[in-house]
């Protein structure tokens, strides 16, 4: 379950953001299971709170301006 959702949210951060992800291969092969897990979840929380507002708000904000051409 935890290499689904580690997967899932290193390909949203890496695509939707374009932030660079250490692979999960080399973190589970370095860590525990317990600490690849919890490392799993920290990242998505920082994906979804952080990461994802900061995302909607830039496109809310920004691009009717840019559209419009008044930035």
């Amino acid at each position: 379950m935890s290499d689904v959702i580690c997967s899932k949210c290193h390909i949203y951060c890496t695509v939707i953001f374009g932030v660079f992800l250490k692979p999960m291969e080399d973190i589970s092969a370095m860590l525990p299971l317990s600490l690849v897990e919890s490392y799993c979840y920290s990242l998505l929380v920082f994906c979804l709170s952080v990461l994802l507002p900061l995302f909607i708000n830039y496109w809310l904000i920004f691009l009717p301006g840019l559209l419009w051409g008044q930035i």
